[in-house]
């Protein structure tokens, strides 16, 4: 007795097309565009620039970030990490320029026909405003860190 043979052929399966209006696709690349410009904000915000300049340098406005934040959860989270590298690249950035002594002296030849050095006040002080001025925005930024302890 024969044993009836399986039908192998298979039926064609029918993909649904769906088209898509060019609003629809317009409002897609809208959201894609709007998602690499707020990658490239956390990014900026990691190499040390404040979220101000960030947001005008990648044409975001501060409503539209602060909206994806608070719609996403993890895009917040990422901003809040954002901010901890921007705290962690200031602080090398102390250290850099604290150890940066390539322009500390000034050699030139002086009226006897010898060599002359002598302090570059100015590059000495500009170095020491600098680091000031990220200390005290550390400060500001994370207290709890980078703030002045102070006991009772």
């Amino acid at each position: 007795m024969k044993t009836p043979r399986k039908n192998t052929t298979k039926k064609p399966v029918s993909k649904k097309v769906v088209k898509k209006t060019k609003a629809q696709l317009a409002s897609e690349k809208k959201a894609a565009d709007k998602l690499k410009r707020f990658d490239a904000v956390l990014a900026s915000i990691c190499g040390g620039m404040s979220l101000r300049k960030s947001l005008i340098e990648n044409e975001l406005t501060k409503d539209i970030f602060y909206l994806m934040c608070d719609k996403d959860e993890e895009k917040a989270e990422r901003y809040v990490r954002a901010s901890k590298e921007r705290h962690d690249f200031l602080f090398d950035e102390i250290l850099s320029i604290a150890d940066d002594a390539s322009d500390d002296e000034i050699t030139f030849v002086g009226k006897s026909g010898k060599d002359v050095t002598i302090m570059n006040k100015e590059f000495v002080a500009r170095s020491n405003l600098k680091i000031e001025a990220r200390k005290w925005a550390l400060s500001k930024m994370d207290p709890k860190k980078y703030g002045d302890k102070i006991e009772i």
